[in-house]
């Protein structure tokens, strides 16, 4: 968690107000820590009892059950990952197709292409984006060091309905507790349900995508329309589904497509970067799969044929966790 914003509205000795509080749950001092970074959920039960010392001091009679929760950013970072890559997973995210409820938030989205924000009809909205990046617009590079270089980070801002809708008939208390012990699954549900087609496949390079297509598909019929597929998917500003939709009108069918690329283990979505040859899904990168699956990427028979080959130019990237 890590952002907070909790109002009330009421009467206090006798005079109207609106009082907002904003606090980083992850980042209160803890007692008897010489940390202030909190790592499990005694440290967290400490923070909101200290947020709630404080409110006492500042309006005596007041308890933070007192303050309606307005607002809550869920917060991960990924480490170890090539910022080039970043940005190329950023770019692969935005040429995803996403569900129906779910848009592109282009309030915070902005022509430099530097973060993935998609948002739903609620307004909560999932973003990611480089920290390192993010930071360098805060600080001044003179004078701070940002130590977040190669760190991929993913937010999940809730608003109050969210809040709400999740935690009905709940104190504000409980319901803090409540949403840090299940951040991890909130982030997750709401991750899954982001992508119209499978974010589980690998990517390679396009030159790559027809040497496999071809290798699969050599004499076969749908080999065509596989490359042209994919020949599409190069262009910046083509969607996956917008591409789909060109050969093919109903869900079943183009989820009959994606199995073919699912059976040759790639993504029709070209890693954009002539860099690199393979890298890895975007569950594995932003850590919504388990170790089953991760080892059953660097499986895939599309993996071992890179491997195998003699393209000195190859470079492959494996995410294997921070």
């Amino acid at each position: 968690m890590k952002r907070t914003k909790l109002i009330s509205s009421s009467n206090y000795n006798n005079e109207n107000y609106k009082l907002t509080l904003i606090v980083n749950p992850s980042r209160l001092l803890c007692e008897n820590t010489n940390c202030n970074t909190i790592t499990c959920e005694s440290d967290f039960s400490e923070a909101c009892r200290r947020l709630d010392d404080l409110i006492k001091q500042i309006m005596p009679g007041m308890t933070i059950n007192d303050f309606k929760l307005s607002r809550i950013d869920f917060a991960k970072d990924i480490n170890n990952i090539p910022e080039r890559l970043i940005k190329e997973y950023i770019n692969i995210m935005r040429k995803m197709s996403l569900n129906e409820n779910f848009s592109i938030n282009y309030k915070t989205n902005d022509d430099s292409k530097d973060s993935f924000n998609a948002i739903d009809d609620l307004g909560i909205e999932f973003a990611v984006y480089c920290k390192h990046d993010a930071e360098a617009d805060l600080i001044n590079s003179h004078d701070t060091v940002s130590t977040d270089q190669g760190t991929l980070s993913i937010e999940l801002r809730c608003n109050r309905s969210f809040i709400h809708s999740t935690n009905k008939d709940l104190d504000t208390l409980d319901a803090l507790h409540r949403m840090y012990i299940n951040r991890d699954v909130i982030l997750n549900e709401y991750y899954k349900r982001l992508f119209m087609y499978n974010t589980d496949m690998c990517y390679v390079s396009s030159n790559w995508q027809k040497k496999l297509i071809n290798d699969q598909y050599n004499g076969r019929s749908g080999r065509k329309k596989l490359l042209k597929i994919i020949k599409q998917m190069r262009d910046d500003e083509n969607e996956l589904d917008w591409v789909l939709s060109d050969y093919y009108f109903t869900l079943q069918k183009k989820n009959d497509i994606m199995s073919k690329f699912e059976k040759m283990g790639f993504s029709p979505i070209p890693i954009a970067s002539e860099h690199y040859s393979f890298i890895s899904s975007l569950d594995a990168v932003l850590g919504f799969c388990d170790d089953k699956q991760s080892k059953e990427s660097e499986e895939n028979p599309c993996y071992q044929k890179i491997m195998d080959s003699n393209d000195s130019k190859k470079e492959i990237f494996v995410f294997r966790g921070a």
